[in-house]
């Protein structure tokens, strides 16, 4: 139809960035597809989702040259319609093989691609002039393009034509592999795997457990391959393990670089009969790789540990005990026989596979443990906490990553010295495969009676919260607005315009809250007996002023508050008096009880503190090493978490650095009272270790001998049972003084806070942190890049 030149201008400038637009989309897939290589070992399915690539990069180029003939104003040589004809009909076949290929090698890659239908071929023939020939249609949900030969020229048209949605498949399946091996004394293991089916059930999983004798080498695999074979795109699969775990320990790992120093493993009920019947960690990842490559919403959980050496006395390690240990050269057999199998390459880490999710008890060179929880009876520390999670009403709103920061501190309340993780795609929500748009970011219901984030107990939002509100879309625009939490009642924590902060505006659905400054989150603690006159005010003013929640005996709590006619005592999270006799009842004894409190609260926040992530994220290169230094001036090698130690030991700190780039490195002891001190004290921004240096804590300052850090039992704190206590080491690209840190009672002022680093450690004296600011705030300060390792053994009163 004819028409003023500027609007036929216009109209076409945007159809073609319309245009440009959908082929940026399918540009998107093939980015998206890209990520999903990195979890492919080399094989069929790898170059399957190659070829795919390669097909969807020539399509798109002709999508665009045919959009640009369509458009064009004048005829164009070589852009007819019988030439474009075969071209563009030519990449589509190509695209169509190259995709057929990859459903057959690897159908989870197209899962994500999994939409709405396409209009149907008649309607989009009745919409076309009858002397037109369809060259080509697309549908992108609901939009729909059509390129067509006229009589005079190839015409693009955006036609109004409803694509159909696709129907929901009604046999998903969720499925839950339960294994169980209860062996080497563990005695809850089978109780984990009821706890599991029992949670999981009513999230809509089909159960299948599998213990005692069945639980051996072959029928693991068996059960593993089966739910390979029965798994269809857009399923749901999870595999749970509780037992133990070991680690074979290469003797002469230098002798060949090619063996891996550690060779873990997971122990199924027939290990220890004859020859190596133990699951390794290479078969496990194998299998889960040949999982995903069926479905991509899966996960992982393992109950068990790959390292142990001693624990204390109400709870036991689920690591396989030594004595028992299987013969090196049979672990490397059925390591070198794995190797082979999968092509002679190796497996991929389980963590490189970005299609699963995977939830470990602790590191794999640390302990997991089973122990008597109040309630529930023996279980996995694990299993337990992560039960009470996932019972939790609306539980299925929480992301992994998410559910991790609530699952540590309910775990370390249970067993103070094991770190569980998540690893894999983390941001996504439990069991599904959409994620969340970045880590604390909560959605905001807006109603009649104001602003709010639902769920607040969930999520631990509190009073006093600060969020930036962000629009749908808003990533890289500033904020709608600065909200503060002012209330938290009846699940719901109430928003208000933050102090100095405008009226919000409108706010349009899909705002969410971005976290600026968010609690650490109220330690748990108990006030017994719950029957005594002064418990509830005893209870209030402890919340008022010490930054804690008061939970009712019998759960898991950071410590408990015992009244009685002497007084007042105060027990450690392991039921161990944290004062040697009760303090009298009075105003004095109660401020000096939270200040206990707190600083038990900032121990732990500081045990928990996690290295730097995103653009704080600092390479590997310093290698950590600890040792108890013998009578004879020897030196006894020391595991990295688990190790009995006792008064009066020597343990040294080595650190060397085997990288390219100088580290800073600062060492702090975490006591047993909660003492924070700083053992790296010649150089408070760090002791500077060069590439090739080693440093070592302690070494005498005049006769250069070893002497290592001595150990000793606080005074006033009552002996008994052995206590945990930590070594925290923060490595830095640069210096940084963090002294403040082990400062007791500091206060913030108001100088400048320089790195986010030091903004962190700050926060962690005053109960506050910083959290992940929208994308807007980005760019405004450097990021100071951190790794955090850590050492965790428990002090026994007495000497050796």
């Amino acid at each position: 139809m004819p028409g003023s030149p500027w609007r036929r201008s216009a109209r076409t400038g945007a159809a073609l960035a319309a245009s440009f637009e959908l082929s940026d989309r399918c540009r998107g897939f093939a980015v998206d597809t890209l990520r999903s290589l990195i979890g492919l070992a080399p094989g069929p399915a790898r170059e399957a989702a190659r070829g795919w690539l390669r097909a969807g990069s020539r399509w798109a180029a002709a999508y665009e040259e045919l959009t640009g003939a369509a458009l064009a104003t004048e005829p164009v040589a070589g852009r007819t319609g019988s030439a474009l004809r075969p071209r563009v009909l030519g990449a589509e076949d190509a695209l169509d093989a190259a995709e057929t290929e990859v459903a057959r090698r690897a159908p989870a890659l197209l899962m994500r691609h999994e939409g709405q239908r396409g209009a149907l071929l008649e309607e989009v023939q009745a919409a076309l002039p009858i002397d037109a020939a369809l060259l080509m249609y697309e549908s992108f949900d609901q939009e729909l393009l059509v390129w067509s030969v006229e009589r005079d020229r190839v015409r693009h048209r955006e036609l109004p034509v409803r694509a159909r949605d696709r129907p929901e498949r009604t046999d998903m399946h969720k499925r839950a592999l339960l294994i169980g091996c209860q062996t080497g004394g563990l005695a809850g293991v089978h109780a984990d795997v009821d706890l599991m089916a029992d949670v999981l059930t009513p999230l809509g999983f089909e159960a299948i457990p599998l213990t005692g004798e069945r639980a051996t080498l072959h029928g693991i695999e068996d059960a593993y391959r089966k739910l390979i074979a029965d798994s269809r795109p857009g399923d749901a699969a999870l595999v749970y393990y509780s037992g133990h775990g070991g680690r074979a320990r290469n003797p002469a790992p230098s002798d060949d670089p090619s063996l891996p120093p550690w060779l873990p493993y997971l122990c199924p009920h027939d290990l220890g009969g004859t020859g190596f019947q133990g699951l390794l960690a290479a078969s496990l990842s194998r299998n889960q790789e040949q999982l995903t490559l069926q479905i991509a919403n899966v996960t992982t959980v393992l109950d068990c540990c790959f390292s142990g050496r001693m624990a204390r006395g109400r709870s036991l390690p689920k690591a396989y005990p030594r004595s028992g240990e299987p013969p090196w050269e049979q672990v490397r057999g059925a390591w070198e026989a794995e190797r082979a199998a999968s092509g002679g390459n190796g497996v991929p880490a389980v963590d490189a596979n970005p299609l699963a999710v995977r939830l470990v008890a602790c590191a794999p060179d640390q302990s997991a443990y089973e122990t008597h929880v109040p309630g529930l009876g023996r279980h996995g520390v694990l299993t337990a906490s992560l039960a009470r999670l996932l019972r939790r009403p609306d539980s299925s709103r929480l992301t992994w990553r998410q559910l991790i920061e609530q699952l540590r501190p309910a775990v370390t309340l249970l067993e103070p010295l094991q770190r569980p993780d998540v690893e894999g795609s983390a941001d996504r929500f439990l069991f599904d495969l959409r994620e969340a748009s970045g880590s604390g970011v909560l959605p905001v219901l807006v109603t009649e009676d104001g602003v709010f984030i639902d769920a607040a107990e969930l999520f631990t939002v509190e009073e006093g919260d600060v969020y930036a509100l962000v629009g749908p879309a808003g990533e890289g625009l500033p904020p709608l607005g600065t909200a503060a939490v002012d209330r938290v009642t009846g699940g719901q924590a109430r928003l208000r315009p933050a102090a100095g902060s405008p009226r919000f505006p409108p706010l349009p659905e899909g705002t969410e809250a971005h976290p600026l400054r968010v609690s650490l989150g109220r330690r748990a603690v108990a006030v017994v007996p719950a029957g005594h006159p002064d418990r509830d005010r005893t209870a209030r003013a402890l919340m008022d002023s010490a930054r804690v929640r008061v939970v009712a005996a019998g759960e898991p709590v950071m410590a408990t508050v015992v009244l009685s006619g002497d007084g007042v005592g105060l027990l450690d999270e392991l039921g161990e008096p944290l004062v040697d006799r009760p303090r009298a009842r009075t105003s004095e004894a109660l401020a000096q009880t939270g200040a206990d409190l707190q600083r038990l609260a900032r121990a732990a926040q500081v045990r928990e503190l996690a290295s730097g992530t995103g653009p704080a994220t600092l390479g590997g290169g310093l290698d950590f090493s600890y040792a108890r230094l013998l009578p004879d001036g020897s030196e006894g090698a020391l595991e990295r978490c688990g190790e009995h130690l006792f008064c009066g030991d020597q343990v040294v700190v080595r650190i060397r650095n085997r990288g390219t780039a100088r580290r800073f490195v600062s060492v702090f002891d975490v006591g047993l009272r909660g003492a924070i001190s700083l053992l790296t004290t010649s150089e408070r921004s760090g002791v500077g270790i060069g590439p090739g240096e080693c440093y070592e804590l302690y070494r005498h300052p005049q006769t250069h001998e070893l002497a290592g850090v001595t150990l000793f039992w606080p005074d006033g704190l009552p002996k008994g049972s052995p206590r945990p206590g930590s070594f925290l080491a923060v490595v830095t690209e640069r210096p940084q003084d963090l002294s403040r840190l082990a400062q007791e009672g500091v206060k913030h002022t108001s100088e400048a806070r320089g790195s986010s680093l030091q903004r962190l450690l700050d926060d962690l004296l005053n109960g506050m942190r910083d959290g992940r600011g929208p994308a807007w705030a980005d760019g405004r300060e450097q990021a100071v890049r951190y790794q955090v390792e850590r050492f965790d053994a428990y002090l026994h009163p007495q000497r050796r």
